[in-house]
């Protein structure tokens, strides 16, 4: 059980080859994934948006592409 909480007001993925479900259970692996990796340091901060391309090679599973954005999008908010 984690002591903080992560609220992501918005959050855009857009996944060539993923279907709308697929991306969907991507996109909240990646909260949780974040959630359950965030900084503490950020804790009860309130970050602006945040734009980024993430580039992940053709046949890359599901569990992996969900790695990869969340550490891509916890540096850059660090």
């Amino acid at each position: 059980m984690h002591d903080h909480e992560l609220n992501i007001e918005e959050m855009v993925l857009r996944i060539p080859g993923v279907n709308e479900q697929e991306a969907q259970v991507i996109g909240q692996d990646v909260v949780k994934h974040i959630a359950d990796n965030f900084p503490a340091s950020y804790q009860n901060r309130n970050l602006e948006a945040l734009d980024l391309k993430v580039t992940v090679s053709q046949g890359t599973s599901g569990k992996e592409m969900t790695k990869i954005i969340a550490e891509a999008i916890m540096k850059g908010l660090v």
